[in-house]
């Protein structure tokens, strides 16, 4: 039986999971940033005899690696029972990551 309670579920599921489509492509859009900024930069240390590669650091932390666990708080959110991919280390939200899907 189709009620009032399962389509405010389906609402809901689909409100997130495009939510997480604009997250996701907001990550990409940052990615290639960052990889701009640093090709960029990279030049001009060349340019400069400095070989070292720059890393974007966030409150100290290399944003890079930082991305693996930004979106561990979505684990905690009580609809990612429902998302068909896990959310920890998954920064990308690669759906082919499914074990460990609650985790």
């Amino acid at each position: 039986r189709y009620d009032a309670a399962q389509a405010k579920r389906e609402d809901l599921l689909s409100e997130l999971l495009q939510l997480l489509v604009d997250l996701r492509a907001a990550t990409l859009i940052c990615i290639d940033a960052l990889d701009r900024w640093r090709f960029s930069a990279d030049e001009v240390r060349r340019f400069r005899d400095h070989p070292a590669p720059l890393v974007f650091k966030w409150n100290g932390e290399d944003y890079s690696h930082k991305l693996l666990s930004d979106l561990h708080f979505l684990s905690k959110c009580p609809l990612s029972q429902y998302l068909p991919f896990r959310v920890t280390n998954n920064p990308f939200l690669d759906l082919n990551l499914t074990s460990g899907l609650r985790s």
